[in-house]
């Protein structure tokens, strides 16, 4: 999928009252110590932060709540982050979709991601200002 039909999907996902709600941004990681020091930087960045341990706490917790951001890890147990993405994107309204982005430590994962309905790709190693400013131009693209 091209990135402009990316962002212009992206952009259909997002529930348009949702523009009047604080930026939920939730980390999808099994591994504790990864998601809450993802979460505290997110949280100093003036984030509202929601974590879930695997792919089927996400679901349940975009279910419930207003997602604006998915970061997902991609090996998880139970269901991987692909998994947990084809789902959200089968069972979840187009206008309550989140914008989903892989953050992962696996290489080459763009293709498969991309088609299962990801909208990006973060690898761990980028560091956590390149993450921040990954999730900023996200939200000036569906804001």
């Amino acid at each position: 999928m091209h990135r402009e039909s990316q962002e212009k999907n992206a952009k259909l996902r997002i529930n348009m009252d949702q523009t009047d709600i604080p930026v939920t941004i939730m980390v999808v990681d099994d591994n504790d110590i990864n998601r809450k020091i993802l979460a505290i930087r997110l949280i100093n960045e003036g984030y509202n932060v929601i974590t879930a341990y695997g792919g089927m706490e996400a679901i349940r917790q975009v279910r419930l709540s207003k997602i604006t951001i998915v970061l997902m890890d991609i090996q998880m147990p139970e269901l991987d982050g692909f998994e947990t993405t084809i789902i959200l994107r089968k069972e979840i309204s187009p206008y309550h979709q989140p914008v989903i982005i892989a953050y992962t430590s696996e290489s080459f994962i763009e293709e498969k991601a991309f088609s299962v309905g990801m909208d990006d790709v973060v690898y761990k190693t980028d560091g956590s200002i390149f993450l921040i400013n990954k999730i900023n131009d996200w939200l000036s693209r569906i804001s």
